[in-house]
């Protein structure tokens, strides 16, 4: 990607702020090779969902861009974890790192509410679907339901920062799938808050991820998914 940065600081874009650290940032020796490919992916694309007015488009982007932080090789991914607690184990590492609770303060101080919402929309909850998919016209996916989002509050009200994001980003999980693999129509009716909420709970935590990645690059931040072969990154 050929980034074009506006030399007016107060006119850059997070991303375009992001990519001047990483560019900083990535000249001091040692700095691994992996981390310098996973933001520079996920900055890319943070980018494009930021030249974008289309709500739908900006999800999968920033999906993305999670995803090229997130993702590792599929030799060193544990295949008995659940999605989500590979999702836990991220968040645990990146929260560790986090010295200035800055994830932590934004969820508590814009999210607050809205992830309290969010839980409790039956459509991004994979149980619901499954049962659906098999027929299953009772309402049995519900106790589970109650449960799970019972301790989603528990673990907010004690402030669990780690469990909160691994709960919040395996509802949106759902979302992506749904998105992702055609179950959801391009700029629809149905979809369109949840889709646009979503969307704005990403543009914020996104970037920050980026920032702790970049300020902690010794960490291991695991594998890179397909990996730089031909210095076309």
């Amino acid at each position: 990607m050929a980034w074009t940065i506006h030399p007016d600081p107060k006119k850059q874009s997070p991303a375009d702020k992001l990519k001047m650290k990483q560019r900083t940032v990535r000249e001091q020796e040692g700095f691994p090779s992996s981390v310098e490919l996973k933001t520079h992916r996920a900055l890319s694309w943070i980018k494009a969902a930021e030249e974008t007015d289309d709500i739908d488009s900006q999800f999968l982007y920033l999906w993305i861009a999670f995803n090229a932080l997130y993702v590792q090789d599929s030799i060193h991914v544990d295949k008995n974890k659940l999605e989500k607690e590979r999702f836990y184990d991220f968040f645990k590492k990146l929260i560790a790192c986090d010295k200035t609770k800055s994830i932590r303060d934004k969820i508590w101080n814009n999210f607050s509410n809205y992830f309290r919402t969010l839980v409790k929309n039956q459509y991004i909850y994979k149980p619901f679907w499954n049962q659906i998919h098999r027929g299953d016209k009772t309402d049995s996916w519900r106790k589970k339901f109650n449960r799970d989002n019972a301790e989603f509050l528990k673990s907010f009200e004690m402030s669990e920062t780690v469990s909160v994001l691994a709960d919040v980003f395996d509802r949106l999980y759902v979302l992506r799938n749904q998105i992702f693999h055609g179950g959801a129509t391009w700029q629809s009716d149905v979809n369109r808050d949840q889709v646009k909420e979503c969307s704005g709970v990403l543009r914020l935590l996104i970037p920050m991820m980026v920032e702790i990645i970049l300020d902690n690059p010794d960490e291991d931040w695991g594998t890179v998914c397909y990996p730089n072969l031909d210095n076309n990154v």
